[in-house]
């Protein structure tokens, strides 16, 4: 508010300048009026050319493109921020990842920089409010003036000096032009580099068709596996249903073999009982004799 409060004080100092000037302007045509029959040339020259260095006075405004800003200075200066604090503290708990937060500091950035551009092309655009104004002010009182002036008086300098207050004003709007054009070329710059950075996240097209085609093979071969494997799954299926027959005939012969051999020790057992079963006969019958 005070930077804005001195620069209309300066504006208001600077009209009261020019109106000065322009009061001396006016008094001179007057008394060139009065006297417009007994004057010469020499002095309607003199007076045309005071009016004409008032137009000299008026420096062209330059547009200056907006300051650069500094991502690492502005992102050390804003590490204080509560903006700042808040995302880290988020962080710290867990309810944002690195990536995110990192993102959002600069979304949080651009915003402020687009912000403080703003605020620099508006602080400019009010100065050359006030200077346009001022311009715009004397050189209706220069016209004014000029249209006062007897008919007789209007001079080939005169002439001129319309034709320099045409081209101071076609001067300054080429002026404004090129500002607006610089900020909009600076704007357009900004949204360049951010559609590059969205640009540089996105796969070139290439990478992905190679991608896909080396998935596509990993698929083909993964599906060659699988069948050579259903195919040996299939085999061994096979192997195994014939070890289960036999095995199932091996079991049978076993339980036949198992068998005999109980059998055969069954008949051995008997067989061995004979020969006490014979002597105890033959001692019965000894003692019966």
């Amino acid at each position: 508010m005070s930077a804005h409060s001195d620069d209309d004080d300066d504006d208001h100092s600077q009209d009261d300048q020019d109106y000065d000037t322009d009061q001396q302007v006016v008094e001179d045509p007057n008394n060139q009026q009065q006297n417009a029959f007994v004057t010469d040339d020499a002095d309607v020259e003199l007076s045309n050319q005071q009016q004409t260095g008032e137009y000299e006075e008026i420096e062209p405004i330059e547009a200056q493109p907006p300051n650069e800003i500094d991502a690492d200075e502005q992102e050390r200066q804003q590490s204080g921020t509560p903006a700042f604090r808040t995302l880290e503290d988020l962080f710290k708990e867990g309810t944002l990842t690195g990536t995110q937060m990192a993102l959002l500091k600069s979304k949080y950035m651009e915003l402020q920089n687009a912000l403080t551009l703003s605020r620099q092309a508006e602080g400019r655009l009010r100065q050359e409010e006030h200077t346009y104004l001022a311009q715009i002010e004397k050189q209706k009182r220069i016209l004014e003036e000029g249209e006062s002036f007897p008919d007789k008086i209007t001079t080939e300098v005169q002439q001129r000096r319309k034709d320099l207050l045409k081209y101071s004003n076609d001067l300054a709007c080429t002026n404004e032009r090129l500002f607006d054009l610089e900020y909009k070329i600076k704007a357009l710059e900004e949204d360049k580099r951010a559609l590059e950075k969205e640009k540089a996240r996105i796969p070139n097209q290439h990478d992905i068709d190679e991608k896909v085609k080396n998935l596509r093979k990993e698929c083909d071969e993964l599906k060659r596996q699988i069948a050579q494997k259903k195919s040996e799954i299939t085999d061994q299926n096979l192997l195994l249903g014939d070890k289960r027959k036999k095995y199932t005939t091996t079991t049978k012969q076993f339980d036949e073999l198992t068998h005999s051999i109980e059998n055969l020790e069954a008949e051995y057992l008997q067989s061995k009982l004979k020969p006490a079963e014979l002597l105890k006969q033959t001692d019965s019958l000894s003692l019966q004799r």
